[in-house]
């Protein structure tokens, strides 16, 4: 319901963060824009991009594993781009 697509959203998107936070300290040499945001990095956006992709399929998993797929409503690819879109 509701509350699950809330859950989701709230997680994807710390993911998201998380995941861009982490790949620009770790391997982040190339700057998106220097004169918007002195420190964000091109890897830290991909690592991002990845990290919200990564947690909308862990969602999508969990829930068809735990034999509840309607809860989000979600197919696979559909979980996929809505990470993508997310990010």
């Amino acid at each position: 319901g509701s509350s699950a697509w809330f859950v989701f959203l709230l997680v994807t998107t710390k993911m998201t963060d998380t995941a861009a936070y982490s790949a620009g300290k770790l391997c982040g040499n190339h700057l998106l824009a220097p004169t918007l945001s002195p420190k964000k990095t091109i890897e830290g956006a991909i690592g991002g991009l990845l990290g919200s992709v990564g947690a909308s399929f862990g969602f999508y998993a969990l829930f068809n594993a735990a034999g509840y797929p309607e809860t989000l409503g979600l197919s696979c690819s559909e979980a996929l781009i809505l990470g993508a879109c997310i990010g």
